[in-house]
């Protein structure tokens, strides 16, 4: 849609003089909006040139955008070709610029060069299966950093969960580290559908404290813990660094979060915690120093979010509120890019000075 958006709403940014400096708040207005809006975006990457690469994950479509946030053209296309996609979903910064794009649903990936330029499309080996789905990043080397039960399964007695690591080109998969990870309570569900045999299943509470985890260019792992909330950092070598436990009230989950989650309910048929967990699954984002930002859960009616900032020690240096609709997809040393979704619905991309 080539619409263009005017905002003067301002967004926290952080200036750091030292890794133990707090975090502080400035209020600004975005350096650009993109001039096209977008549908639902999945990912966001930024190249050293400042253009930015965006999934819209309804369009099924990657975007490139220049350093103004003007859009240049868009890469690839559907299709089950070379230098096509089926689903894009996640775009991953490799070394030298350039970045792999994830096509989930035909199980393999795509390199693109700085350019915004298809170089190069590749199949997944069988053993990742379904764990295409749950790649987070990569190391300086390459290699990718996912979490899944491929290396050693998730052990739901004690909550032990592995993090792996696969070499591409080559059958590598290693266990990069285990970390204890907090385990929701599994629910059974009945599902009976016409017509096939009834069965049942398992179901994890709908906002029930899961720990997660996630990692920038140096290819540390932040393990984000939801109970004690903490921060661990895992060190190329296995090495670990953990902060403190930064005390909070958690947030109960309320009739107005069910009917939120579950439109056509009451009654709902989805189990729900009590508490909600102390921050949103898959949503943190590491910067270009190892500072992870963590999106905390809010109550429903509560239109904002903070983002706490964790240092590369684990060390809660401060915490940045976002304005309603707003949610961090990428950090640079200078900028902030955010995903402004306005009150139709539609999806910008904001550029912030940090």
């Amino acid at each position: 849609m080539l619409a263009v958006l005017a905002t003067t709403i301002a967004v926290g940014h952080q200036t750091i003089a030292a890794q133990n400096a707090p975090v502080t708040l400035s209020m600004t207005r975005p350096d650009w909006v993109s001039a096209e809006s977008f549908s639902s975006i999945a990912s966001v990457r930024v190249l050293s040139s400042g253009m930015v690469l965006a999934v819209d994950g309804k369009e099924l479509e990657v975007q490139l955008l220049d350093a103004s946030g003007r859009t240049v053209r868009q890469i690839g296309r559907k299709g089950s070709g070379p230098s096509e996609y089926s689903r894009p979903t996640v775009l991953i910064a490799l070394p030298n610029d350039s970045t792999l794009l994830i096509d989930r649903d035909a199980r393999r990936y795509l390199i693109i060069d700085p350019r915004g330029v298809i170089t190069k499309t590749e199949p997944f080996p069988l053993a990742m299966g379904a764990f295409v789905d749950v790649i987070v990043g990569a190391d300086p080397a390459g290699r990718l950093l996912f979490g899944s039960k491929l290396v050693g399964g998730l052990d739901e007695s004690n909550g032990a969960q592995p993090i792996g690591r696969w070499t591409r080109g080559t059958d590598r998969f290693e266990t990069v580290t285990m970390f204890q990870a907090e385990v929701p309570t599994a629910h059974p569900v009945d599902l009976k559908t016409p017509g096939y045999k009834e069965f049942a299943s398992k179901t994890r509470e709908v906002f029930a404290a899961v720990d997660d985890w996630s990692t920038g260019s140096s290819g540390r792992i932040a393990v984000i813990h939801a109970i004690p909330y903490r921060v661990e950092w895992v060190e190329a070598n296995g090495q670990r660094a953990t902060g403190r436990t930064v005390p909070i009230t958690r947030v109960p989950v309320t009739d107005l979060d069910r009917k939120l989650y579950e439109p056509k309910g009451p009654p709902y048929v989805r189990h729900y915690a009590k508490l909600k967990s102390p921050f949103l699954s898959d949503a943190a984002v590491v910067d270009d120093q190892d500072n992870v930002w963590v999106p905390r859960s809010e109550a429903a009616q509560f239109k904002n979010r903070r983002w706490d900032v964790f240092s590369s020690t684990g060390k809660l240096r401060g915490t940045v509120l976002l304005p309603e609709g707003r949610m961090l997809k990428a950090l640079t040393a200078t900028h902030a890019f955010v995903r402004y979704t306005d009150s139709d619905g539609l999806q910008w991309i904001e550029r912030y000075k940090r």
